[in-house]
């Protein structure tokens, strides 16, 4: 039998730095269907609504997929694919993909059950089959033995099963071995024939022919490709409505200059007005737009209204049309605006947003259109996610209660026989659960003698397992701030009838390090003007928004994500495609014009500046020198002299020498190869870390899970295309408080799929910079002698020249 075929694209499939997309007639000449990647996260998939569109031109059935996140809720998921959808649900089901490996607060086979729930009740009819692993979902699922009510639950949904160079697919459990609807079979076929402008492209075979695929789904016969050949009639009729079967009111010409007085819903048409009074509808690819410098004496009135939803955290509001002109304002995510305007391609909007008056082009692709205002006030009882295996049944006689999830610790308490237990939380290998009685115990004990069973009447409530920590007093008043007064005066004492020594201008960062008994004012450094001004004037920087941009022609993007679980973490990174020509690295290089250490310390802002470089970080941990012990050496302006920790070397020459061999060596040698602890042809630049984070894609055993500090690492993806640099701001409750070496390989892989990292000198070392006009722009929020936004001096740095 020959299978019914078809790839699923995202737009990972289409080439940033070509006008091109994906060609679907040229897929539908190899392909019976094709599934789209709606989104991920708090984000539609930015090529979904072109690519949804494009296919569904071409003939080709769809389905969309979701790429479940487990760092977001299931019913805001659940939500934006609907939103992404637009009422065209395709002709094909809905495929929630579970293979995500991210560890955040929304894991697990539970939150999968809850975010399916939501699909039903938001597109309700509407079939949804799952995406996943044998293996992972082996590992992920509910237990067979112990869980099979709801392993079971899973059964009604039809399986698409992943699992590559094989004659067969591998079908898990609650399956039977021919259960599956769909096999992606490859991940490597053959990009260009099925018409994308990726090299490879997942491929899916459907569980028969063609003709069974198209009976399964209720299709009609085979759409036939258009011919190679096309005609094209020339209309430049002006219509009656924006619709090319609607009356011809008469015909343009060619250089005829009408005004635009609306348009469609969609706008692809415009209403214009002719030079003789005529006024209908003409079709956008049909005119161009006209620069008049002469400002409009009598404006038109508000054109009918139509509103957007932002889909982002944040998103910048632009004086014109596109990312070069300067940002206006900020919206929020799930905030609701007036669409005032499209421009001619129609890929930004010019909104209002009548609340605060923020006037202004945004990036078409981060809204939501509807065609009215939502009801605005919330649900004032939100349904909880729906809930599953919450309550246990004691099967054996009695079973210890252990203090965690092993018998190496010591015994807590018993339960017995039909005692039933509430689950509180459950360890990393779901082999054992954290419970509670109802007489309030608390313990672990092994899950494999628990049955599921029904709650018990009116329990108690769950408490808060995990209460946000109180900010230290003060710690809010002390960081970075920008100036926002036209010009600030600074001052000897905290009064305004202190002595002046000096000022600053609008929009200038300051680190403030005390402030007075009430906060009014603050002590502030900016290099070596030092002094107290009114807090009144100084706005906490940078703010702590979510960001995700690209910089340098796209070869750099960088994220900021903020996440309140399980705790509350700012973790920047930065993205680089090492397939850019014109990227040259620099680890720091000596001072001293010698071949080895010791070396002046310098904040990473001051190496960006002082190099040349378009972003850095910080390096490689460090040991402070005594200059009588290195005499004629010394540094200017006080700097301290340090030793980096292990091997270290800058554009060929190599100044530091590896402290033992568990220290693992970055090396990037002269076309930007990137290998660990082994160089690829000559030596060039190279950094150290303590230790390896991720090797060969998985987190390295044993890397602690309890200890929270600020942390710095670096690493690279399989194939060495992409470099992926990452630094968590910590030890500032209330803002960021750090994150685990566990977590840091985890977030490793999670933005970049990368395949091999390193830790870096992280705690106050931790620094990331970018460069703005030729400055040096602290993008993180490091913290030195428990003053946060301040820089610490370190050793070396590893920074990137973009030309």
């Amino acid at each position: 039998m020959e299978y019914a075929i078809g790839p699923d694209v995202s737009f990972y499939q289409d080439e940033d730095t070509t006008p091109e997309g994906i060609d679907f007639f040229k897929m539908r000449e190899r392909s019976d269907f094709v599934i789209i990647r709606a989104g991920q996260n708090k984000w539609i998939d930015p090529d979904f609504r072109t690519n949804w569109k494009a296919a569904k031109k071409a003939g080709l059935p769809r389905g969309s997929y979701w790429f479940y996140d487990s760092r977001v809720e299931p019913q805001r998921q659940a939500e934006l694919w609907r939103d992404a959808l637009e009422g065209d649900l395709g002709e094909l089901p809905l495929c929630a993909d579970f293979e995500e490996s991210y560890g955040g607060p929304y894991e697990g086979w539970r939150k999968w059950y809850a975010f399916l729930e939501y699909l039903k009740d938001l597109m309700p009819g509407k079939e949804i089959i799952l995406y996943t692993g044998y293996y992972y979902w082996l590992e992920n699922a509910p237990n067979a033995d112990t869980q099979a009510s709801s392993l079971e639950y899973f059964h009604q949904y039809p399986l698409w099963i992943a699992r590559y160079n094989a004659t067969e697919p591998l079908v898990p459990a609650p399956w039977k071995k021919d259960e599956w609807m769909l096999w992606q079979y490859t991940e490597t076929g053959d990009g260009k024939a099925f018409g994308v402008e990726s090299k490879g492209i997942d491929l899916n075979y459907f569980n028969g022919d063609a003709a069974a695929f198209r009976a399964r789904f209720n299709l009609s016969d085979v759409v036939t490709p258009p011919s190679s050949v096309l005609h094209y009639k020339v209309d430049l009729s002006l219509r009656e409505n924006p619709d090319a079967e609607s009356a011809s009111l008469g015909i343009l010409t060619q250089d005829e200059l009408v005004e635009r007085i609306d348009s469609s819903n969609d706008g692809k048409w415009l209403k214009v007005k002719r030079a003789n009074g005529d006024e209908g509808w003409s079709a956008l690819e049909h005119l161009v737009r006209q620069v008049d410098d002469t400002p409009d004496p009598d404006p038109d009135p508000d054109p009918e209204k139509k509103w957007g939803r932002v889909l982002p955290t944040a998103l910048n509001v632009r004086e014109g049309d596109s990312a070069l002109f300067a940002v206006v304002g900020t919206l929020e995510q799930d905030d609701i605006v007036k669409i005032v305007e499209y421009n001619d391609d129609q890929s930004w909007v010019k909104i209002l947003e009548e609340p605060a008056g923020i006037t202004g082009w945004c990036d078409a692709r981060y809204f939501v259109f509807l065609d009215s205002p939502p009801d605005t006030d919330p649900d004032p009882d939100p349904d909880p996610d729906p809930e599953v295996d919450k309550w246990f049944r004691v099967t054996p006689f009695a079973l210890n209660v252990r203090q965690g999830p092993s018998t190496t610790y010591e015994i807590a308490g018993k339960v017995l026989q039909n005692d039933v237990v509430e689950k509180i939380d459950i360890n990393d290998d779901e082999k054992w659960f954290k419970i509670r009685t109802a007489a309030g115990l608390v313990g672990w004990v092994y899950a494999s003698y628990l049955v599921e069973t029904e709650a018990p009447e009116n329990p108690d409530p769950d408490p808060d397992p995990d209460p946000d920590p109180d900010p230290e007093d003060g710690n809010e008043l002390l960081g970075r701030f920008q100036v926002t007064a036209t010009s600030l005066n600074v001052r000897e004492s905290a009064s305004t009838s202190g002595a002046k020594v000096g000022k600053l201008q609008k929009n200038e960062i300051v680190v403030a390090v005390e402030a007075n008994e009430d906060g009014s004012w603050r002590k502030i450094e900016k290099g070596d003007l030092v002094g107290w001004c009114s807090a009144r004037y100084l706005v906490r920087y940078p703010q702590p928004i979510a960001v995700n941009q690209k910089y340098f022609n796209k070869s750099v993007r960088y994220i900021r994500e903020i996440s309140s679980s399980p705790r509350k973490m700012i973790t920047h990174v930065f993205v680089i495609d090492l397939h850019y020509k014109k990227l040259h690295f620099l680890v720091t290089p000596p001072d001293h014009n010698v071949d080895a250490a010791p070396i002046c310390g310098r904040a990473t802002s001051e190496f960006l500046e002082r190099h040349g470089m378009q972003i850095a970080i910080n390096g490689d941990g460090y040991t402070y020198v005594n200059p009588a012990s290195v005499p004629g050496i010394s540094c200017p302006e006080g700097h301290d002299l340090f030793n980096p920790n292990s091997y270290a070397a800058s554009r060929g020459k190599v100044y530091s020498q590896r402290m033992n061999a568990s220290r693992p060596i970055m090396y990037i040698n002269r076309k930007n190869d990137v290998t660990y602890n082994k160089p690829k042809g000559a030596i060039y630049n190279a950094i150290s870390g303590d230790r390896m984070l991720v090797e060969k894609g998985k987190p390295v055993a044993g890397l602690d899970s309890t200890t929270l500090q600020p942390r710095t690492a670096v690493g690279t993806n399989g194939n060495g295309r992409w470099m992926v640099m990452i630094v968590v701001d910590g030890r500032q409750p209330g803002y960021s408080e750090g994150c685990t070496l566990k977590e840091l390989a985890d977030m490793l892989i999670k933005f970049g799929g990368v395949y091999n990292a390193i830790n870096l000198d992280g705690g106050g070392s931790s620094a990331m910079v970018i460069e703005k006009d030729g400055k040096a722009d602290l993008l993180n929020s490091p913290i030195e002698d428990g003053i946060a936004g301040r820089e610490r001096k370190v050793a070396n740095h590893l920074g990137i020249e973009i030309r």
